[in-house]
């Protein structure tokens, strides 16, 4: 086993780790011991690839170059964050890094952007540091990951992203948000909008977003929004309206809430073109 990494993880910490590795073996897997090595191996990750780590009282702060800029990113010790990190900053962007070769395709300079379910930011930072000049709306409605959103902005010097601990929504009603679990070993936290009880936050609109913006359309909307974008795509005045005022959607579609191929042959009748990589599809005109 590897120990250079241990340094950064408490004493208990470290002892769950090595003990860990024999109690897999022995009793099975551990969801605890499973997220520590997960950010165990992360951290090595990172320090091959000429980046650095520090401790910090919420978690690890992990520094990494995306467009030849440093980019600061902490990330708590549970739950999802190191996932969503694997997936978009060390897979250069991951579904995200195909943007840049759309936006050329199509001639698209982008300067807005709404992140709509932005988490703690991993997506946001991405696109900041490609795009430095960009106007951002940064939306998130669980107060966990907004927390950590801030702090993320902050450390990177991202005083000009507007954030909103708020749901991205239809209307301006308050909502509920309950939290469920998904992915291998039930490791990702996701958020959805529940009929009662959860978190109570309220809703913006895109109309909303674009105020914020100054703008009447919007060069990129990311959306992955964990099933909600269903109510979008079935208010089809309030869908159209966001089409016309945007000039390339990246949106996640949840399968659970959305069947693709009725979105697909949706967005086809609209005259869209559309390209799909990995879990995101992106449309344009």
């Amino acid at each position: 086993m590897n120990l250079s990494a241990l340094g950064y993880f408490s004493l208990p910490e470290q002892t769950m780790l090595l003990s860990g590795i024999f109690t897999r073996k022995v009793f099975g897997p551990n969801m605890g011991t499973i997220k520590l090595l997960d950010n165990k191996r992360l951290i090595e990750i990172v320090l091959d690839n000429g980046g650095t780590v520090t401790k910090d009282p919420s978690g690890i702060i992990y520094t990494h170059q995306v467009n030849g800029r440093e980019l600061k990113m902490l990330l708590r010790k549970t739950g999802a964050d190191e996932i969503i990190y694997r997936d978009i900053i060390l897979r250069n962007g991951g579904d995200y890094g195909f943007i840049p070769e759309i936006a050329g395709h199509i001639g698209l300079d982008i300067n807005t952007i709404i992140d709509a379910g932005a988490n703690i930011g991993t997506a946001t930072g991405y696109l900041k540091s490609m795009y430095p000049q960009a106007k951002v709306v940064s939306i998130e409605p669980e107060p966990g990951n907004y927390t950590v959103l801030e702090k993320n902005m902050a450390l990177n010097g991202f005083d000009d992203v507007v954030l909103c601990a708020n749901a991205f929504w239809i209307n301006n009603d308050e909502l509920h948000i309950g939290v469920g679990v998904r992915g291998e070993l039930a490791k990702e936290l996701s958020f959805g909008i529940v009929d009662d009880g959860g978190i109570a936050v309220k809703g913006l609109t895109f109309k909303d977003c674009l105020a914020l913006l100054n703008t009447e359309k919007v060069d990129l909307l990311k959306m992955d929004i964990e099933g909600a974008e269903a109510a979008f795509i079935k208010d089809r005045e309030g869908f159209d309206y966001i089409i016309n005022h945007t000039r390339l959607l990246a949106i996640e579609l949840h399968e659970e809430a959305v069947d693709i191929f009725s979105f697909h042959e949706l967005i086809d009748s609209m005259g869209l073109k559309h390209i799909q990589r990995g879990e995101t599809t992106f449309c344009w005109r």
